[in-house]
């Protein structure tokens, strides 16, 4: 029920990654994420304040559809506008011997918080990621303009500037600060193959491909 209440900015919005759905590598990922605008996560320097990050990986979930723990990133005080969107950035991380860590962007993609009417469109979203870095110079279009419709037609242009990382996908839930009760559980889309743990562990593993491309699952009834 997106129309349960209008916005209010004190109770604000809360958006949750759940985690990553057929990811191409078999490592450990991270998600970074920010509203556009101002796209904090873009600028220089980092207002860290601006930014999201999710790292607490749960390892007993499946290294194909790795799951985060951190639950809701809540945005407070934050004036209902047309084109805002959160804009999220899709990192693998690996391990040196010495212990260092060496991040890597492979995706990103958008989400919208409002409809037309100024709502929020809570609901829990399978969204289908971009191959590498988002362009910067898309950051103020995307201010603008509606996200999807925009970037699904760029993605029909020839030689488009965004291509999609299939299958990979990120699942993700929106809600309404005042219906905080609800959607509170984590999202799990498939059951558990082979676990982030037993990767540690094992030398080779077989990896498991649904090959499933939902962009929108549903929203709350």
């Amino acid at each position: 029920m997106i129309y349960f209440a209008h916005y209010q900015p004190e109770f604000g919005f809360l958006v949750a990654v759940d985690g990553l759905h057929n990811v191409p590598e078999k490592v450990p990922y991270t998600t970074f994420c920010c509203l556009n605008p101002p796209g904090a996560l873009f600028k220089t320097p980092f207002d860290l304040n601006q930014i999201h990050v999710n790292s607490n990986l749960n390892w007993e979930s499946s290294i194909t559809s790795p799951q985060f723990l951190e639950d809701f990133f809540y945005f407070q005080n934050i004036s209902a506008r047309q084109n805002l969107t959160i804009i999220f950035e899709i990192k693998t991380v690996t391990f040196q011997k010495k212990g260092s860590m060496i991040p890597k962007t492979i995706g990103w993609t958008v989400l919208p918080i409002f409809n037309q009417s100024g709502y929020v469109q809570s609901g829990v979203y399978q969204l289908p990621i971009f191959k590498g870095s988002l362009p910067i110079d898309m950051l103020d279009y995307l201010s603008h303009h509606e996200a999807w419709p925009y970037l699904m037609n760029l993605m029909s242009t020839k030689n488009s500037p965004v291509q999609l990382l299939e299958p990979t996908s990120i699942i993700v839930r929106l809600l309404d600060g005042q219906r905080e009760v609800l959607i509170k559980k984590n999202f799990n889309l498939v059951h558990r193959e082979i676990s982030l743990k037993d990767l540690i562990m094992e030398e080779s593993i077989t990896n498991i491909f649904l090959n499933q491309k939902i962009i929108f699952i549903f929203t709350i009834p």
